[in-house]
């Protein structure tokens, strides 16, 4: 499917990275790490964009949520985070920040954590974010909500939520 993009390996890079969280999704890690290398393949002697920086994220996702580092996940959302506000791509910003708030929870940093989750789901349910990344944000709130007991904020992430759905069509 990356034959049409070659010329263009920004593109190739960022379908590739789709099929690689497709993949890892469905549980197919092998294959996703496939596609996730093919990622960075083409990448490889580009000038930085916005796709170093879902890589950057796609890199953070692993080590949290298949190694548990945290450290090493922390150090790629900030990655990823710098270069999506450099290049404008509020999506991958948002889940950066809201991801590196799930990693302090799961760290510890409960406060710390918190507080960035609350930061990046109040820009996912404004709306300013896509629908598929305003449910990954929603997700990792909820989950991390959960996580520490902490019921009224998730019940008040909730409750924006459903009126950030209530306004789709």
């Amino acid at each position: 499917p990356l034959g049409a993009l070659r010329a263009r390996p920004d593109c190739a890079a960022r379908a590739a990275l789709t099929l690689s969280w497709d993949e890892s999704n469905r549980g197919a890690f092998s294959v996703a790490q496939g596609w996730f290398s093919t990622a960075e393949r083409q990448l490889e002697g580009e000038e930085e964009s916005a796709v170093h920086g879902r890589v950057a994220l796609t890199r953070a996702a692993t080590a949290m949520l298949a190694e548990g580092n945290y450290p090493l996940a922390i150090a790629n959302l900030d990655r990823a985070y710098e270069l999506a506000g450099r290049f404008g791509d509020r999506d991958t910003q948002m889940l950066a920040l809201v991801a590196k708030g799930r990693a302090l929870v799961k760290s510890g940093e409960i406060e710390a954590g918190l507080q960035l989750l609350d930061e990046g789901t109040a820009a996912a349910v404004s709306g300013e974010l896509e629908p598929y990344s305003t449910t990954l944000v929603y997700y990792m709130t909820i989950t991390s909500c959960n996580d520490v007991g902490d019921l009224r904020r998730a019940a008040e992430w909730t409750e924006a939520a459903n009126r950030w759905c209530d306004r789709l069509d």
